[in-house]
């Protein structure tokens, strides 16, 4: 009888051991059922409202060089993507026959000048200032010699010359340099264009509803299609003050900032933000669909909560709430697609993101 009451607290003991760890294993289980997720509180903060344009780069300077009248081109000094100073020999034509112009009317100014001086001894005033002489006897001793016309004829020659080259106007990039050496080319042809790429400007519009939102002066972002993690500052210069027929106004920013893997007529994005204060800002992973209404879950006592927002602005990352949430409350921000209300989870608070 002794062995059979020691036998039972035994089995008794063993079976309460049992009970113990499958409870312990039920516990864990359902621990490890629960899904973990990304936390965060959400801070009164800085919120950065955002629209986003296409446009495109114009250079601020752009010249399209021609010579001033048919010939030959005898040189080009230059090539596509040269840069030049302002005031550099870009090309220029055969210019033989404006060269024995300019010399004869070199010769017939020299001419000129003895016929002058002869008729002054003539009229007896050779040693006198011109100032001395009567303005009637000067003005018919210069019309007599020619003085003038020679002159005239001079500067002529010296500006045929000058049209035959094709000097920059500017510093800029040579570009669209398609002609050769010995080819004819006309007044109305274009040898090249001259583009500033250190000067360059943002060329976007926006909606009329949107022009509140823009301002002279106003910093905005540009990035280029070709690689739009390299970003460029740009300033607003200009606000065209007329709306076209598809309600758009056309906006013009100074790039600060431009570098030679940005061009002339590249396709650009552009980014315009204003800043608001205090208000309750959410990434924008915080947010998911549900019903076809926004909704983010808080969290509470490890329970997803979940809480339908209404959404004021947004940005590239973050939503701007109007409506749902509060300054304090605990967000989940990962991991919240399938999630459904009164869910447990396994909570990770981290830092909000600025």
């Amino acid at each position: 009888m002794k062995y059979l009451l020691i036998l039972m607290l035994i089995c008794c003991s063993c079976a309460n051991q049992s009970d113990k760890t499958q409870d312990k294993k039920a516990k864990t289980n359902t621990e490890s059922k629960r899904l973990s997720v990304n936390t965060q509180t959400i801070q009164d903060s800085v919120f950065h409202q955002e629209i986003v344009a296409n446009g495109f780069i114009e250079a601020t300077y752009r010249s399209e060089l021609r010579f001033r009248k048919g010939d030959i081109i005898e040189k080009i000094l230059v090539k596509n993507g040269q840069v030049v100073n302002k005031g550099q020999l870009i090309a220029h034509q055969d210019i033989s026959n404006e060269k024995n112009q300019l010399q004869q009317a070199k010769v017939a100014v020299a001419e000129a000048e003895n016929e002058l001086i002869d008729l002054k001894a003539t009229y007896g005033v050779l040693n006198q200032p011109d100032s001395t002489i009567k303005p009637a006897v000067l003005n018919n001793i210069t019309l007599k010699s020619g003085i003038r016309q020679a002159k005239a004829n001079l500067e002529s020659a010296k500006i045929a010359i000058r049209q035959s080259k094709i000097i920059a106007p500017f510093k800029g990039v040579i570009a669209n340099l398609t002609t050769k050496e010995g080819n004819y080319i006309s007044a109305a042809d274009n040898l090249c264009i001259l583009i500033s790429q250190d000067q360059l400007d943002a060329i976007f519009n926006i909606l009329e509803s949107q022009l509140p939102f823009v301002q002279k002066d106003q910093q905005v972002k540009v990035a280029s299609f070709a690689n739009e993690d390299d970003q460029y500052l740009a300033k607003i210069t200009e606000i065209n003050p007329f709306v076209d027929e598809n309600g758009l106004i056309r906006i013009k920013a100074h790039l600060s900032n431009p570098d030679r893997s940005i061009y002339d007529g590249m396709n650009v994005k552009v980014s315009v933000q204003r800043k608001l204060d205090s208000v309750v800002k959410i990434p924008k992973t915080a947010l998911v669909k549900r019903s076809n209404r926004d909704v983010v879950f808080t969290i509470q006592d490890s329970l997803a909560k979940w809480n339908y927002v209404d959404i004021k602005a947004e940005n590239s990352n973050f939503y701007a709430i109007k409506k749902g949430l509060s300054i304090k409350d605990t967000i989940i921000i990962s991991n919240n697609m399938n999630l459904a209300h009164d869910a447990r989870v396994n909570p990770t608070l981290i830092k909000q993101e600025e």
